[in-house]
């Protein structure tokens, strides 16, 4: 079994691009390629990079699953017609609602859906692996707790997400 170590001393070999950083995405989008011609489906993607204080910053912390994710997904399986598909899924969770419509989705485009959790599956993340066929997580993968969330619309007009059990 490949470590994320592994993975990264991989990466460090390969050519990088012309500012000298790796090709994250050219290594990215083979990796996903080599998972499709395992399991002889296609692999969906639904990740945020909700760990990396940067780019959390950088979006304002909107890194949650929302309803826009239900166009999404709309996009990714329309052209589809595989009865199964793999969904990696690495999210902190969302929106209950969101999470709801994105597994109406899901049943209607395909007979198997089996998850991927590599790390975590949080909340509305956990609600939507767990409405596949099938689980297969990393040894150390974890998914829960399922929290309802609620967006708050402060005086000044930004938001606040808050726990359900808060308010």
């Amino acid at each position: 079994m490949a470590s994320w170590n592994a993975v990264r001393i991989e990466l460090e070999k390969r050519p990088k691009l012309p500012n000298g950083a790796p090709d994250f995405d050219k290594f990215r989008r083979e990796k996903y390629a080599a998972v499709e011609k395992i399991t002889s489906r296609p692999l969906l993607i639904y990740a945020t990079d909700f760990l990396n204080k940067e780019k959390i910053r950088a979006c304002g912390g909107d890194v949650e699953i929302d309803l826009t994710d239900r166009d999404g997904f709309l996009e990714i399986t329309q052209a589809l017609g595989d009865k199964a598909a793999d969904v990696i899924l690495y999210s902190p969770g969302g929106l209950a609602e969101a999470a709801d419509s994105i597994v109406q989705i899901l049943p209607s485009k395909f007979d198997h859906i089996r998850f991927i959790i590599p790390s975590v599956a949080k909340s509305a993340a956990t609600m939507i692996a767990l409405s596949g066929h099938g689980l297969t997580m990393e040894h150390n993968a974890e998914l829960g707790p399922i929290a309802p969330q609620f967006r708050l619309v402060k005086a000044d007009g930004s938001s606040v997400v808050a726990p359900a059990q808060a308010v």
